[in-house]
């Protein structure tokens, strides 16, 4: 493989800030300002070319590439002096999206993607982890107790059944949001056409959201599937 420089038709003097013949009493600073700028428009030169763009991009999308950087990254913060010169760097500047407002197309592809999502067992694990790490008051676990009083063992199980059929629905759901810009409605279903299947496993999901309001009333608020 050719060096960087020769591909890019740059001398060696150019890369280390020479290029070419020195002028009288040119800061090393200025020479190095001349270097990058001959680079900058080799490089667009290159750039402007879709087969060697392409080639540059495929080594990049490569999972061998992708694979490498993820290492090298990691390997950079597990190094506690890293982290804290990229912390103390970071101190005090703004976010490059301060006051820019999100576009309504960016919120709602986010909230399509939020909504219904289940936690695997690891992240649950840390979840988990990290609380009891907390050294939480002695109540919290009182808090907790409280609010399965009263939760019979029918309510966890129609829970699971509601959860899965949530799952089962998301798909269809997040289609609908995508297309139509807005979630679908309870009240519509029987009107806008829907395969008998997909109605009944919609009915079945409505009756059990019902039911476990009797027991708990969050279940009224923030539901991914219907309005």
């Amino acid at each position: 493989v050719q060096p960087l420089s020769r591909r890019l038709g740059l001398r060696r003097s150019a890369v280390c800030g020479v290029a070419g013949k020195e002028q009288e009493g040119e800061s090393r600073e200025a020479r190095q300002a001349r270097a990058n700028e001959v680079r900058r428009e080799k490089m667009r030169a290159l750039w402007r070319d879709p087969e060697w763009r392409e080639k540059v991009l495929d080594r990049r999308r490569s999972g061998t590439a992708v694979e490498k950087h993820a290492k090298a990254i990691a390997e950079k913060w597990a190094d506690e002096e890293y982290k804290q010169r990229v912390k103390e760097s970071l101190k005090g500047r703004e976010a490059w999206n301060k006051g820019v407002p999100m576009k309504e197309q960016t919120r709602r592809k986010i909230s399509v993607m939020k909504k219904g999502v289940q936690k695997n067992a690891e992240t649950r694990r840390r979840m988990s982890e990290a609380k009891m790490a907390l050294n939480l008051p002695a109540h919290w676990r009182e808090n907790i107790q409280r609010g399965k009083l009263g939760k019979t063992k029918e309510f966890f199980k129609m829970r699971r059944e509601y959860e899965a059929l949530q799952q089962d629905l998301k798909l269809w759901s997040d289609s609908h949001r995508v297309r139509t810009g807005r979630s679908p409605r309870a009240v519509t279903i029987d009107s806008i056409g829907l395969h008998p299947p997909l109605l009944s496993k919609l009915k079945k999901y409505l009756g059990l959201k019902a039911k476990l309001q009797e027991y708990d009333s969050t279940y009224e608020h923030d539901d991914p599937i219907l309005r």
